[in-house]
């Protein structure tokens, strides 16, 4: 066949088993054809090469197509085929219908979605590298897309095995070749003609690492070059290393050269500073491999979502143009010096109309207040603390109150001025009385205006011209009030009052109400819209809040540009667009930096390293136990939970002396939190508790849900798996209700691990599938469903599947997940006989474990390989004694901190070195502290360990039934391992008798099978005749 007719193939024509179907793209070494594969009834893409074949293109189809092969991973293109049908040479493979990632990031999308589509390729390259192999020519084009989401890493041309990286990876330039790797040819083709033309630099210099441009050797870390050359032209919109020619850009690679980021890019230092370690001209310097690089990155998507999810967007509320008590306007005065100035407290004012119809008044006009009185040198209290305030401290509606009641005020709020007063509608005039409590300078003021009731503004624009001059204050420093506070309609305007003050109250169906009336009326309101969003999330109907923060998004455009900047920023944080509403509280925030709230709101949406430098900007405005707090939650993500405990208790004391009941059930959850990552258990669900408690008081449904997952996560660490499991299922439904699917998916995960636990593997599998539905992208509840799907096939015996997906979590998890992922590798290995492999995990698991200052993880891995080293060495009493000694080392910490899983792990450790030593009533001893268990595995344990104990000391009968109850349940639970764990120790209880050793032998049999080293070599030392 001639050159021509290789690349002018007609459809219907068949290569192969495969009939040509159309052409998909071309490149100068090949075409590439949609095929369908007849015997098999489905698509795939067929990759021709050109012409005449010479043997070096013949072999690069060939071990492309064996590369892809050896790599199985949902990240990574099947390859289903290579073969030669004549003179052509031919690969075929999936097919994907949703393009490449250059064709995907060809139109706008958020970081968010930016780095969940890389994370997912680099997860492919991982398995790559996992696999043995290098791909050395990784970069958008080669990321193919399906329509549903999928994201495979392709085109594996110029892979090579990770031990043969020795081999040059590259041939000399052809300056046909632009910085892309196309030529004139490829040009405008299609990205799936990604086939590099013979001849060429193997490679694409624009993303080849510097190894790769001065024809070293590569290796992984050469691939996490080019991911981080693609990751960073996705986020900068533009390459960090430029050059008109190969050449030049080789130059710039190799010497580090790096261009300065695009103007008005906002890329947070913490990833970029990922970013920069990837691209080190070093490949020593740069990350020690894809797994750790991704999890990095998924540590950083990790705190965003935690955050988002114990928000939800409820504390945002505003109503108009006043946020935190300053009106937001242009301001050109950057001044560096903050201005002195006071805060002012409006608690409303008392209706003595005796008509209800007119109560939304009150609230009406502390919104105008705000909006007056607020200045350079007045802060005015946010309407959401006032409200909580006379919530907290049970503020009687009045008009006055007592000098001790004042002092309360003040201390709560931090307000050296209140304005409270009373209001009177008779016919068509308005009088509105405010009094003015001075408390910095012990003066009280009495103001009456009158007005028409449907011209509030002008009547309180009167009122706080007056209350500005009681306070001493000029009128030269009102902001100019160029936003729209309230509905211009009337009827609106209540409707509006009214739903936001309903929100205060976290009563979302009348607030949601009220605020739909108030939209029909005034549809272009976007602060109404925000309100309403805000609603539908505390109602957990997410369809509807999305639906009303795009709303709010659509009519944000007729306000003025500050006002606009910030209900985009609320708006994008409802709907979870998190990088889109940390840049524009960013940008709020350096026209505004005495603005508390807006600073608050962007260090909770920051990177830990910058959401502290902006709550150091932000103490320098006085004190205020939201800044311990913001500051806690960031050492959290750091992590560092003693500092996050140090912080979080300062804020729960200021906040308890305050009174201020929600700051302090915020605090109390993430003292919580700090405590269970020291593994303080007991105290951790005593402040997680209270913190619930309060959050139920206050009716915030959506935090109070935070904290049950956490009493949860603390009732499986205590060894109550009954108590987690009805919270987890529970807790599942409820998210889903929300709409947050993701969040759902980790509650049903943990239900599923809770029942696996148990033993319970076929309503674990079940449960697990519900998991899946929801997981998405999620960067947690991936990973996590990995674990668990591990957990449960290791139970079914399945190790090959429980190994490769413990690898795939230990890829995708962060500190907290990782741990227990590589817990899980080193038992499985162990149990295998591969104690090098087993070994390893468990000291990577420990490395992670100590560096999170995870107190319990810690003592749990100590453990492992302790266990390791006994069954290393099953006669050895030196290491016997040393591996007690380690036991009884955790067990005081495990008891201390309420982790009885963790205590009991150690008490059996303790007498299984004892049975070791020939100390069997030690060993009886060290059993008595061990209660039966509800995780089947501890159980077995338990039972099988203490049936050891009594045997040795001449009582062969008693634990036999025991052990026969737990192999029931082991078997009844479909869990193989652990029924073989009970044979295995029922045989050695009735040792040296025929019947042990029969049983002996049919355990050693099965084991064999299984591939079960561990008891295999047992059993073996336990048959062979004793000296």
């Amino acid at each position: 066949m001639t050159d021509a007719d290789a690349s002018q193939i007609r459809h219907g024509q068949k290569i192969g088993r495969f009939v040509v179907e159309g052409e998909l793209g071309s490149g100068g070494m090949g075409v590439v054809y949609m095929g369908h594969d007849r015997e098999l009834d489905r698509r795939v893409a067929l990759k021709v090469l050109r012409g005449t074949v010479d043997e070096q293109q013949r072999m690069r189809l060939m071990r492309e197509g064996q590369a892809m092969a050896r790599v199985v991973d949902e990240n990574v293109i099947t390859v289903y085929e290579v073969g030669i049908e004549g003179k052509l040479v031919f690969l075929a493979q999936e097919l994907l219908d949703g393009g490449s990632l250059r064709q995907w990031l060809e139109t706008k999308h958020t970081q968010r979605e930016i780095l969940a589509k890389f994370t997912a390729a680099g997860r492919g390259l991982a398995a790559a590298h996992r696999a043995g192999l290098v791909h050395r020519d990784f970069k958008p084009d080669n990321v193919l897309l399906g329509k549903d989401g999928r994201v495979r890493v392709s085109d594996f041309g110029l892979a090579r095995s990770l031990a043969s990286a020795t081999d040059s990876p590259t041939t000399p330039y052809d300056p046909n070749v632009d910085a892309l790797g196309r030529t004139s040819q490829d040009l405008g083709k299609s990205p799936m003609a990604t086939m590099t033309r013979t001849g060429a630099v193997m490679g694409t210099p624009l993303y080849m690492s510097p190894e790769q441009h001065n024809g070293e050797p590569t290796d992984e870390r050469s691939d996490q070059f080019s991911f981080c050359v693609a990751l960073y032209q996705a986020l900068y919109g533009d390459v960090p290393f430029g050059g008109k020619t190969t050449v030049a850009l080789a130059d710039a690679v190799i010497s580090g050269r790096m261009q300065p980021p695009p103007r008005g890019a906002s890329v947070p230092s913490r990833l970029r500073k990922i970013l920069l370690r990837g691209l080190n001209t070093k490949p020593a310097d740069r990350y020690p491999s894809m797994d750790a690089l991704l999890a990095d990155l998924a540590h950083d998507a990790w705190r965003n979502t935690r955050r988002y999810a114990l928000v939800a967007g409820l504390g945002l509320l505003v109503a108009g143009a006043v946020v935190g008590g300053y009106t937001l306007r242009s301001r050109t005065d950057q001044r560096a010096v903050i201005p002195s100035r006071r805060t002012v407290a409006v608690l409303g004012f008392r209706n003595l109309s005796g008509d209800k119809t007119i109560d939304w008044v009150s609230g009406a006009m502390s919104e105008l207040l705000a909006t007056q009185l607020a200045g350079d040198d007045v802060r005015v209290t946010p309407a959401e603390d006032a409200s909580r305030a006379r919530a907290d401290l049970a503020l009687p509606n009045t008009d006055s109150f007592s000098p001790e009641t004042l002092a309360k005020i003040r201390e709560r709020l931090g307000s050296d001025a209140i304005v409270i007063g009373s209001y009177l509608q008779s016919g068509n005039e308005l009088t509105l009385v405010a009094v003015v409590e001075d408390l910095a300078g012990a003066r009280t003021k009495r103001i009456e205006v009158k007005g028409s009731p449907t011209e509030l503004p002008a009547l309180t624009e009167k009122a706080g011209a007056q209350i500005r001059d009681a306070l001493g204050l000029s009128t030269l420093a009102v902001a100019k009030k160029s936003f729209a506070v309230l509905p211009n309609d009337a009827t609106a305007q209540r409707e509006f009052i009214d739903g936001t003050a309903a929100l205060r109250a976290y009563n979302y169906r009348g607030a949601k109400q009220h605020l739909l009336a108030a939209m029909k009326i005034e549809p272009d309101f976007a602060p109404g819209h925000v309100a309403l969003a805000q609603a539908y999330a505390g109602l957990f109907d997410a369809d509807a809040s999305h639906a009303s923060a795009k709303q709010a998004l659509a009519t944000a455009k007729t306000l003025g540009i500050d006002q606009q900047m910030l209900v985009t920023a609320q708006a994008n944080e409802l709907l979870g667009n998190l990088s889109e509403a940390r840049e524009h509280y960013q940008r709020l925030f350096a026209m505004h930096s005495d603005n508390i709230e807006v600073g608050l709101a962007l260090a909770r949406l920051q990177p830990a390293d910058e959401a502290i430098d902006t709550i150091e900007a932000l103490r320098k405005l006085g004190d205020d136990p939201r800044y311990d707090l913001a500051e806690a939650s960031a050492e959290l993500a750091r992590p560092d939970p003693p500092k996050a405990l140090e912080l979080a208790k300062k804020a729960s004391a200021a906040a308890r002396a305050k009174g201020a009941n929600l700051v302090l059930a915020e605090a109390r959850a993430l003292e919580g939190e700090a405590l269970t990552l020291t593994g303080e258990l007991a105290l951790a669900q005593e402040a997680y508790e209270e913190a619930g408690k309060r959050y139920e008081t206050a009716g915030d449904q959506l935090h109070r849900l935070a904290v049950m997952e956490a009493l949860a996560s603390l009732a499986v660490e205590r060894g109550q798996l009954d108590e987690a499991f009805g919270k987890y299922n529970a807790i599942g439904a409820l998210r889903l209700q929300a709409g947050q699917e993701a969040a759902a998916s980790l509650a049903w995960s943990a239900e599923a691990h809770t029942l696996a636990l148990r033993g319970n593997l076929s309503a674990a599998e079940k449960r697990l599938r519900d998991a899946e539905k929801y997981k998405g992208d999620d960067p947690v509840a991936v990973p996590t469903i990995d674990y668990v799907a591990a957990t449960i096939a290791w139970g079914r015996g399945d190790a090959q599947s429980a190994l490769a997906l413990a690898d795939k979590c230990t890829a995708r998890s962060q500190a907290a997940l990782m741990t227990q992922c590589l817990q899980l590798r080193g038992e499985i290995s162990a149990e295998l006989g591969d104690v090098a492999a087993a070994r390893k995990a468990f000291e990577d698991g420990l490395a992670v474990a100590e560096k999170a200052n995870n107190v319990l993880r810690t003592g749990a891995l100590q453990l492992a390989l302790a266990q390791l080293e006994l069954d290393e060495a099953p006669g050895d009493d030196t290491v016997a004694t040393k591996v007690a000694d380690t036991a009884l080392s955790v067990q005081p910490t495990a008891a201390a901190r309420g982790a009885a899983s963790l205590e009991a792990q150690a008490w059996i450790v303790v007498a299984r070195a004892r049975l070791v030593t020939a100390e069997s009533q030690k060993a009886l001893e060290a059993m008595e502290h061990v209660k039966k268990q509800q995780q089947l595995r501890l159980e077995v344990q338990r039972v099988t360990t203490d049936g050891l104990a009594n045997a040795a000391l001449g009582d062969s009968e008693t634990p036999l039934g025991k052990i026969d109850v737990v192999k029931a349940d082991a078997d009844k639970g479909g869990s193989i391992n652990l029924a073989l764990e009970a044979r295995f120790a029922r045989a050695q209880v009735q040792l040296p008798s025929e019947q042990g050793k029969t049983e002996l032998d049919a355990v050693l049999h099965d084991a064999r099978e299984r591939g079960l080293g561990r008891i295999v070599k047992l059993a073996e030392a336990l048959a062979s005749p004793q000296p």
